[in-house]
């Protein structure tokens, strides 16, 4: 996990993946425009930056000096039922690059946008909302795709505001950001929305007020949690029970220290990947030290302590213990983001030939500890593959990475996993099963 906030628009873990297949997806596309064509009706001094569909719903970020808040949707959203009321026609246009610098000439977001289309040799579309010269026309950078009409969409909902950086990154300006979601039917906003209400109530920082698992001291420092008597009962439960499901398919438990020399991320390549989220530790001797961000490397140490035969392995290490990143204070709330967290990590030594075999006993160790909780079967796998287009992210030769990824993809296939490949989703270190579950 590397650094990443809230407003960070590549953050998988607060802006979910939109699915290209999902049948809603258009038309929350198409709702997007709806909004921000009424938001420049509304506010003509706004200025457009961005705006995709998302899981259930879709954003629309904005630079506008006056502050948006929920007091304001009523009326935007009157707005925007003025233009789906229209039912008018939303189109595509491919034009050439100088026709679009020429149309967003006042708005450098766009034309920031076109710089990189242009150095990634995309064609350049558009797509309109009405015809010129109609009150409500717009005319928007955009790939698509739309529904038809503005009529098609039945039923939509602004639902929060917030700030986001733009393109994610905090030496941009910060921006607006509306949230919002869109469906085909009222009925079917209607249960999305009513499931919003009921994950409230289901809040963890809710439940904790009642039943005492965990608290926070601002003298202990923010994005530090400590586990109250009950909390601790729970935590270890749930340690234990993964630890002898782990044990039962072969893994051996370890234990390793919290802090270690740099030197041993410089040498994984940890240190440049997590290099402003370390925690230094001061020692009064020479050696630089830092708390471990993750747990690969000191694993990997107590593997090479001594000499090993191809006849050990494979050998898998298990262990539950505690990871530290310096994580920005605006991008920590509750439990979902600390600056220690408690992580189960396992990490096997074998040749090529058993890595099949190993992640096998992987995928099951997660089926049979997910089970329990009736959350498998609510999930969906990512086959986590790197981008080719960007072999300067990731270490290792090409011939290893095919060979890598081909593997997954026959556990894939074996254990019928129906896994959706991801480019650009690998680690540094290779490509991954990620299983995505909801509670």
């Amino acid at each position: 996990m590397s650094k990443v906030i809230e407003q960070n628009i590549k953050d998988r873990a607060f802006r979910k993946v939109c699915d290209k297949n999902d049948p809603q997806m258009p038309l929350r596309h198409s709702t997007e425009h709806v909004l921000h064509t009424a938001m420049q009706l509304l506010y003509p001094s706004l200025k457009k930056v961005m705006g995709p569909p998302i899981e259930n719903g879709f954003y629309f970020d904005f630079d506008l000096d006056q502050s948006i808040n929920p007091n304001d949707f009523e009326k935007i959203e009157e707005k925007m039922q003025e233009i789906v009321d229209a039912n008018l026609p939303i189109k595509k246009h491919v034009v050439s690059l100088e026709e679009a610098k020429k149309t967003f000439k006042d708005n450098k977001y766009k034309l920031d946008w076109l710089d990189e289309i242009s150095k990634r040799n995309e064609k350049v579309t558009m797509y309109s909302i009405g015809e010129e010269g109609n009150e409500y026309y717009d005319l928007d950078l955009c790939s698509g795709p739309h529904v038809k009409k503005t009529g098609q969409i039945k039923a939509f909902k602004l639902l929060r505001v917030a700030g986001a950086y733009y393109k994610g990154d905090e030496k941009n300006k910060m921006l607006q950001r509306i949230y919002a979601t869109a469906f085909d039917s009222k009925k079917r906003l209607d249960k999305y929305l009513e499931s919003l209400e009921q994950a409230k109530e289901n809040d963890h920082r809710k439940v904790n007020k009642f039943m005492d698992l965990f608290a926070f001291s601002d003298l202990v420092g923010k994005g530090f949690v400590m586990f109250t008597p009950n909390g601790t009962i729970v935590k270890n439960e749930l340690k234990n029970y993964l630890l002898g499901v782990s044990k039962k398919h072969g893994a051996q438990e370890v234990n390793i220290p919290h802090v270690a020399k740099i030197d041993l991320y410089k040498a994984s390549g940890h240190a440049d990947k997590f290099s402003d989220e370390l925690f230094k530790v001061i020692s009064k001797y020479e050696d630089d030290m830092v708390l471990k961000p993750v747990n690969c490397p000191h694993h990997t140490q107590i593997y090479a302590s001594r000499p090993r035969s191809y006849k050990d392995l494979p050998i898998a290490y298990v262990e539950s213990t505690q990871q530290h990143r310096d994580e920005k204070p605006g991008s920590m709330v509750g439990l979902n983001r600390t600056r220690s967290f408690e992580i189960d990590d396992g990490h096997t030594f074998c040749t090529a030939e058993q890595v099949k075999d190993e992640v096998i006993k992987l995928v099951n160790t997660m089926e049979e500890f997910y089970k329990v909780f009736d959350m498998w079967g609510k999930h969906w796998v990512s086959l986590s593959f790197r981008d080719p287009k960007t072999p300067d992210k990731y270490i290792g030769s090409e011939e290893d990475w095919k060979k890598a990824e081909k593997m997954l993809e026959d556990v894939d296939k074996k254990l019928k996993l129906g896994g959706k490949v991801m480019v650009g989703e690998a680690a540094l270190y290779g490509p991954k099963i990620d299983i995505m579950l909801k509670d």
